[in-house]
């Protein structure tokens, strides 16, 4: 099944920061920093997800309990 709205709208901005130094014959400083930004959302279907996954007590209605239901997620 395809959920027809099904969305991944993510973006990541990297920086990084590269450094060298040669401090004598024998010993070079590398220094490197990495940050990575990122933001976004997406929306996905999911299907048959258990009320116990999501820390969620059962849905008792009469006689019938229910431990199951589909989500729509967005993030």
């Amino acid at each position: 099944y395809t959920y027809e709205n099904e969305i991944d709208n993510y973006e990541q901005t990297h920086y990084q920061l590269h450094y060298s130094q040669q401090l004598s014959e024998i010993t070079n400083l590398n220094v490197a920093l990495h940050y990575t930004h990122g933001e976004g959302y997406y929306e996905q279907y999911k299907e048959e997800q258990e009320f116990e996954d999501y820390n969620l007590e059962n849905i008792i209605i009469a006689t019938d309990t229910l431990y199951s239901t589909d989500l729509f997620s967005k993030s």
